[in-house]
C-alpha cells in the first residue's frame, strides 16, 4: 500500500515527529508551546496553586506567586524546569510540577479518509501536510492522489501521489487554523464479462481501456463489439474491437461512470 510507504519515507526524512488526533496529546518532549496554547499547571501538594494557565500573545502565562514567564519557543519539559526554578526561587522548597497541555493554540484540523481524524498540533516551524497525515496514520484508501489544504479562503491542492515518487515541491508548511482534507478516492464501476469485476479508482485521463484492463480483462464470451458506458442516467454503445483498431475513440471517463461488458449471443 503507497500510503504505508509514504508513512515510512516521512517518518526517516526527518528527525521529530507529533501524535495528536481527538483528545490525544503531542509527545510532551516534543511539542513547543506557543501563543494560545492553554495548559494545567499541577503543582503537587499545593492544591491552590494548580490551575489552567493560557500562553498569552506576547507568549507569557502568569504563574501564581511568580508572575509573568516567557513560555512561547519552550518545549514541555524546559517550561516545566523553568516554572519549578521560580517557585523555588519564591515560594516553595524543592517543588514538583507536571505541566499539561490541553489545547493548542497552534493546530491544523484533518478530516476526510484519513486513519485518526482530529486535530493536530504544529509541533515545530515549518511542519508540512504531509508531516501532519503521518501524525494522523495515514489514508485510508490506497489509491488516494491528493490531499486538500484549506487556508484563509484558499484551496491548495498536495499532490501525494508525486510526493511519493520523490517530488515534494507541493508538500506545503501548515499553518494555524488550516483545514486538511484527504477526499474519498471516486470509482469507476466495471461489471459483465469481465474478468475481475468491481470498483476501479478514477483518476484524471482514466479511459475505457485502463478501467478494463484493470478488471484484469474481458472473458472468452464477453461480446467485444456492444460495451456500454452508463453516465449520468444515459448509456451509450462502445465497440471495444473499434477502439483497439484506432477506428474509434477511447473513451475518457468520469467518476462513477458504468461499465458493462454485455456477454456475446454466440
Amino acid at each position: 500500500m503507497w500510503w504505508m510507504l509514504l508513512l515510512f519515507m516521512l517518518a526517516h526524512a526527518e528527525d521529530g515527529g507529533s501524535t495528536g488526533g481527538a483528545g490525544v496529546v503531542a509527545t510532551a518532549s516534543d511539542y513547543t508551546l506557543g501563543a494560545g496554547d492553554l495548559l494545567y499547571l499541577e503543582v503537587f501538594g499545593e492544591p491552590e496553586m494548580s490551575r489552567e494557565l493560557r500562553i498569552a500573545e506576547d507568549g507569557t502565562v502568569s504563574v501564581p506567586y511568580v508572575g509573568a514567564l516567557q513560555m512561547s519557543g519552550l518545549t514541555v519539559d524546559r517550561a516545566e524546569a523553568q516554572i519549578v526554578a521560580a517557585l523555588g526561587n519564591s515560594v516553595l522548597v524543592s517543588p514538583q510540577v507536571v505541566l499539561h497541555v490541553r489545547s493548542y493554540g497552534r493546530s491544523v484540523d484533518v478530516s476526510g479518509r484519513v486513519r485518526t481524524v482530529g486535530q493536530y498540533p504544529i509541533t515545530r516551524p515549518g511542519m508540512t501536510v504531509t508531516q501532519v497525515l503521518v501524525a494522523a496514520g495515514g489514508t485510508l484508501d490506497v489509491s488516494a492522489p491528493y490531499a486538500r489544504l484549506s487556508r484563509g479562503g484558499q484551496q491548495y491542492i498536495i499532490d501525494l501521489e508525486a510526493i511519493l515518487a520523490g517530488n515534494r515541491e507541493t508538500d506545503m508548511p501548515v499553518e494555524p487554523g488550516d483545514t486538511i482534507q484527504v477526499p474519498e478516492t471516486p470509482t469507476v464501476q466495471v461489471m459483465g464479462s469481465v474478468v475481475d469485476a468491481g470498483l476501479v479508482p478514477y483518476r484524471p485521463g482514466l479511459r475505457l481501456t485502463d478501467a478494463l484492463a484493470a478488471a484484469k480483462g474481458l472473458t472468452q464470451t464477453a461480446n467485444r463489439r456492444v460495451i456500454l458506458l452508463t453516465r449520468d442516467g444515459k448509456t451509450i454503445r462502445v465497440n471495444y474491437v473499434r477502439i483497439l483498431k484506432h477506428l474509434e475513440e477511447d473513451p475518457e471517463l468520469r467518476p462513477y461512470d458504468k461499465i458493462e461488458v454485455t456477454e456475446s449471443a454466440v
